[in-house]
C-alpha cells in the first residue's frame, strides 16, 4: 500500500504549480528520425530556455515512444546543452516544426518562455540521463514496448541560455520517434 502522506505531497505539489499556470508540456505531432550519436545538429526534440529570459525551466518529465526499429541497437539519453549561441535558443519555430506546446492548466492563455524545437544548437550535447535503449527487429520482435520516459521531478533546471534534448546512440528508423517534455517555469 502506498504511503498516504507521500501520495498527498506529490498530488498537491504538482497540482499547485499547474493551477498557477506555470507548467507546460510539448510533443512532436509527427514522427521524426534521430541521428546517430549525441548530435548538436539533429536532436529528436530539444527544449531550450532563451538567452536573457527571466525564468528557470524546471524539468519534470522527458520521454519518447518509438514505432520503427533501428538498424542497430543503441542507447537513448536526455542530453544537456549549455553556453549556447544566443540566436540558437531564441528560435520560435515550434509551429513550423509541428510541435505543440500547451499550458497544463487547460484553457489558460499563459505562454511559455521555453521553446521546443526539432532543430539543433550547433553545440554538441553531453548525455546525462539514460532513458532506455532502442532495438532492432533482429533483437526483438515485440509488438509493443513501454515509452522511454523518466520523471526528473525538478532535479534538472534549465537556466537561461541552456537546453535539454532527447538523443539516440544510433540512427532510428524513418519517422519513428514521438517525444515529450513537461516543465515548470519559475522566476530566476
Amino acid at each position: 500500500m502506498a504511503d498516504p502522506v507521500s501520495v498527498i505531497d506529490h498530488q498537491s505539489r504538482y497540482a499547485a504549480a499547474v493551477l498557477r499556470g506555470n507548467v507546460f508540456a510539448c510533443s512532436n505531432q509527427a514522427g521524426v528520425t534521430s541521428a546517430a550519436g549525441l548530435s548538436g545538429t539533429a536532436p529528436v526534440l530539444m527544449l531550450s530556455n532563451p538567452f536573457g529570459s527571466q525564468k528557470n525551466l524546471v524539468l519534470w518529465y522527458a520521454g519518447a515512444a518509438i514505432r520503427v526499429a533501428a538498424a542497430t541497437a543503441g542507447a537513448v539519453w536526455r542530453a544537456s546543452h549549455t553556453a549556447l549561441p544566443a540566436a540558437t535558443v531564441a528560435s520560435t519555430v515550434e509551429i513550423a516544426d509541428n510541435i505543440n506546446i500547451r499550458n497544463c492548466l487547460l484553457g489558460s492563455q499563459a505562454k511559455p518562455v521555453g521553446k521546443a524545437v526539432l532543430a539543433g544548437t550547433g553545440v554538441a550535447p553531453i548525455g546525462l540521463a539514460l532513458l532506455g535503449a532502442i532495438l532492432t527487429g533482429a533483437i526483438t520482435t515485440a509488438i509493443a514496448i513501454p515509452a522511454l520516459g523518466r520523471w526528473f521531478a525538478g532535479s534538472i533546471v534549465l537556466g537561461p541560455n541552456s537546453a535539454v534534448s532527447l538523443q539516440t546512440g544510433v540512427a532510428s528508423g524513418a519517422s519513428g520517434w514521438f517525444c515529450d517534455f513537461i516543465w515548470e517555469e519559475v522566476a530566476v
